[in-house]
């Protein structure tokens, strides 16, 4: 009674409806259809695929669910996922190739629910990011998007040695713009500090992970960010130094701090 976008017949003989609005088990005795498990209701499920033990949902809003047993394990952008909205599926042995709107991600195990995941985005060669198909044809990739058919061998090295180089782009106290940053010294009263940065990486696809630090007196204030600003208020009076560092998107540090 509703659209159905993928089928699946299970290694133990179930066939699998995935819809708009979930998953669905059909009984072919019956002519039946019932909700497959309630943590895919009102989910839109458009593949699925088995390995082993394992069923895997590629969603749309939910990224890509795995059943194994009776836990059902989320794997998604918060995971290392290219994206939560999730498409067709190909199987490489226990390793598996997933089509997203934001790219492709290569989902390795490495155990029962232990894997690692790399993402391949346009940025590395794809004609778009925005993938429809994806097919596994010896030891080829083929990846359908709309701009046309991209292909590479599955275990081309992506991987971005680069170190992006980063630095200190702007620098406002008590928002009043600083243009010379040597030397600094101001009032007691000037403690609100606004510095902004920014680091180099174009096959980061935007995701560069900063690390900064503010030294004072011996204390220390450090955070990971996505963010390329952070802001200091109502500093007390004293010698500070701040510095920042950028990762790419394949775990590669500045070599050198900016501060």
């Amino acid at each position: 009674s509703q659209r159905i976008n993928s089928i699946l017949e299970t290694a133990d003989g179930r066939l699998l409806l995935g819809s708009n609005r979930g998953v669905y088990h059909f009984d072919e005795k019956t002519g039946e259809e019932n909700l497959f498990r309630k943590e895919f209701d009102e989910i839109r499920v458009d593949d699925m695929k088995q390995i082993s033990d394992k069923l895997f949902f590629a969603t749309k809003g939910k990224g890509l669910l795995m059943l194994m047993g009776d836990s059902v394990y989320v794997i998604d952008e918060s995971k290392g996922l290219a994206s939560n909205l999730a498409g067709k599926m190909t199987i490489d042995g226990n390793d598996l190739w997933v089509a997203t709107n934001k790219g492709i991600s290569h989902v390795a195990f490495k155990g029962k629910d232990r894997y690692t995941i790399t993402n391949i985005h346009s940025s590395d060669g794809l004609l778009n990011d925005e993938i429809s198909d994806i097919l596994l044809l010896n030891d080829t990739v083929y990846v359908a998007t709309n701009a046309g058919i991209s292909f590479f061998q599955k275990d081309a090295d992506f991987t971005n040695t680069v170190a992006p180089p980063v630095y200190i782009s702007s620098l406002k106290i008590n928002a009043r713009a600083v243009n010379d940053l040597r030397d600094l010294k101001f009032s007691h009263d000037s403690n609100n500090v606004h510095i902004s940065f920014n680091a180099v990486s174009f096959k980061s696809f935007g995701k560069i992970v900063y690390r900064y630090t503010l030294v004072h007196d011996g204390d220390t204030i450090s955070a990971n960010t996505l963010n390329r600003e952070v802001e200091f208020l109502s500093l007390a009076p004293g010698k500070y130094n701040f510095s920042v560092m950028g990762m790419n998107k394949s775990g590669v540090w500045s070599t050198e701090k900016a501060g």
